[in-house]
């Protein structure tokens, strides 16, 4: 999961509270990142829903 945010503080109690549940939280900078967050979202709706690849689809960072 990413979390972006200006507050870093409120960022980083998020990404902390997304490792305690199981996810490989990532800090994604300022909330001005938001923007390319929600374009990855959407694009991989296009490739599971749209295009037919099913809900199991999608993208593994690697870092």
């Amino acid at each position: 999961m990413f979390a972006a945010s200006d507050d870093k503080q409120a960022r980083n109690t998020v990404l902390e509270l997304g490792r305690a549940i199981g996810f490989d939280a990532m800090d994604a900078g300022g909330l001005r990142n938001a923007r390319q967050l929600e374009a990855l979202g959407y694009f991989n709706i296009q490739l599971g829903y749209v295009l037919g690849n099913g809900t199991d689809t999608g993208f593994k960072f690697i870092h």
